[in-house]
């Protein structure tokens, strides 16, 4: 008995003439056609279960494929023109990756697949069996151009996957008949319960199989192939995309590079969608978000200005001119102001803000533009502002049950600024369950500013001279010599965290935060003598007694 009686033919004689087969050298594959892999390779693994990736498929097929092909004259046999599937039939038979999956009826030629050796040498093999017989699962394609338009067969709404039997002769005629062809159109994908089974192949038994299969079978490569004409091998599924009209598609790719980091591609593709899109916010958004990342300020704000300025949110969908008080409005303002913080535009940074927050009905981004607007207003001075804005991030934070940390370190921070040191230690202390030095040294300063100022009465100020924009800002404080519990000294203090960094769009993460102050450094020295605050109240405790004794005398 041989190895292929023994291990496969006892597995398929249970198939009648229905079944068709597929053999893959690789257990590991998908089933998946030339074109889907070609696309995934790409675009580094594109969604390939939406809507979207279905129209782009669709445009693949015609825009790198089919009408190319037809304009180099490839489209007409013996003086006629061929249908679009005959078209893809022979390109494929020339290498090309096409939606057209290679099934064929005679299971040994399958095995032929199977056995072939992988990339590494050790893989397994795979056959795949389908009954085509089924109508519940399965849909025939006939013959005849009226039928084998590609955009009717690639947008189909129905999700019933499509099979394809070619009849009239053509270039590829020979392999079609060798293998016992039929072709299994991806649409772009084949449902799992439409396999019937898959039998695996050991790594161990192909080369057996493979000898058996030309000895004794005679299924051979002579038997089964063809050449490969030179259009078709820059088609091939490791080959780039060249000549793509759809703006989904560039959209989608620069979402991969924008995920792998390469955000100069990310920004090429983005481009291209939008020269191909027009009046779309969608892709002005993420460009915007790309050029952020390579800290391209001025470009990313010619995005996020662009972007306000569309019709339409998203390519697939119209929307009407009235969509100011959205989501992505609000989104786009927040990441503006980040970049306007970034960039030194500290008010415009504000105003962004400002508008987010209105246009956030739901709160979604409340938390992140409080605490950025926040840390915007500390750098403007405007501590009491800043300190509210803190107060509303954490309530927020905590009334979602999240880590509020770095408000509440910032906002002790503004707090000492602002001199009120009582306060600030207070939230330095709900710091404590998270490990942190510089919150750990924070606290200790501002206890030590407590231990040092006792009851006696302070002034405190931040330094005007100390330019904003400075890594380090001086604040003064001046108590009363009298009354002081330690020698002057200069604790410093660690700068606040940084921004919260930008949203993203497509399921894209925004970008990293923008960085923090290094921190401030409070002087603390002694005041000049002068009446104590003891002094001056046992004297307005005598002006109040007297005034009150004059009262009732003249009352009497």
């Amino acid at each position: 008995m041989t190895r292929i009686e023994e291990k496969f033919l006892g597995k398929v004689n249970r198939f009648h003439t229905a079944f068709a087969f597929r053999g893959q050298e690789d257990a590991s594959w998908k089933l998946h056609s030339s074109a889907v892999r070609r696309l995934v390779r790409d675009t580094d693994r594109i969604a390939l279960n939406t809507p979207r990736f279905r129209s782009i498929y669709a445009n693949y097929h015609s825009y790198e494929l089919i009408e190319p092909a037809r304009t180099a004259g490839f489209d007409i046999e013996d003086g006629r023109t061929i249908s679009d599937l005959q078209l893809l039939a022979k390109l494929q038979h020339f290498g090309a990756a096409t939606g057209l999956m290679d099934f064929t009826w005679n299971p040994l030629v399958a095995l032929w697949f199977a056995c072939a050796a992988g990339a590494k040498g050790d893989e397994d093999g795979k056959v795949f069996v389908i009954n085509l017989n089924d109508p519940m699962r399965w849909r025939r394609v006939p013959n005849g151009n009226e039928t084998q338009n590609a955009a009717d067969i690639f947008l189909r709404h129905d999700d019933v996957p499509l099979y394809w039997e070619p009849m009239a002769p053509s270039e590829a005629s020979a392999r079609i008949i060798g293998q016992r062809s039929v072709f299994v159109i991806g649409r772009p994908l084949i449902p799992d319960d439409a396999v019937v089974e898959e039998i695996g192949i050991d790594s161990c038994d192909k080369t057996v199989m493979r000898r058996e299969l030309v000895d004794i079978f005679e299924v051979s490569e002579r038997s089964l192939f063809r050449d490969v004409h030179g259009f078709s091998s820059v088609n091939r599924a490791v080959s780039p995309i060249r000549l793509m009209l759809d703006p989904d598609y560039y959209l989608m790719r620069g979402n991969s590079f924008y995920q792998q980091g390469e955000y100069n591609k990310a920004i090429e593709s983005y481009g291209r969608c939008i020269e191909l899109a027009g009046d779309v916010r969608e892709p002005y958004f993420l460009r915007g978000n790309a050029r952020a990342e390579i800290r391209d300020y001025a470009g990313a704000l010619d995005d996020y200005d662009s972007a306000q300025g569309c019709t339409r949110l998203y390519l697939n969908l119209s929307r009407s001119p009235q969509i100011i008080n959205d989501p992505e409005t609000c989104t786009i303002l927040y990441n503006r102001g980040n970049v306007k913080a970034v960039s030194g535009d500290l008010q415009g940074a504000v105003a962004d803000y400002d508008r987010a927050l209105e246009l956030d009905l739901h709160g979604y981004l409340a938390e992140s533009i409080l605490f950025n607007r926040a840390n915007v207003r500390t750098e403007l001075r405007r501590f009491e502002e800043a300190t509210e804005d803190y107060t509303r991030a954490i309530r927020i934070a905590e009334s979602r049950g999240r880590n509020a940390a770095k408000a509440y370190f910032n906002k002790g921070n503004v707090l000492v600024l602002c001199g009120r040191f009582s306060e600030a230690l207070q939230c330095y202390d709900r710091l404590s369950q998270f490990p942190d030095s510089s919150a750990a040294d924070n606290r200790a300063n501002a206890a030590l500013l407590l231990e040092c100022i006792g009851n006696a009465r302070f002034t405190c100020q931040v330094d005007e001279s100390s330019a904003l924009g400075e890594s380090l800002t001086r604040v003064i404080v001046k108590v009363a010599a009298s009354a002081m519990n330690a020698d002057p000294f200069k604790p410093l203090f660690q700068g606040n965290a940084g921004n919260t960094g930008n949203f993203g769009g497509s399921g894209l993460s925004g970008g990293e935060g923008f960085l923090g102050r290094m921190g401030f450094v409070v002087e603390v020295s002694e005041m000049p003598d002068g009446p104590s605050l003891e002094t001056k109240m046992a004297k307005a405790e005598d002006i109040i007694g007297r005034y009150r004794n004059t009262l009732q005398v003249l009352a009497k």
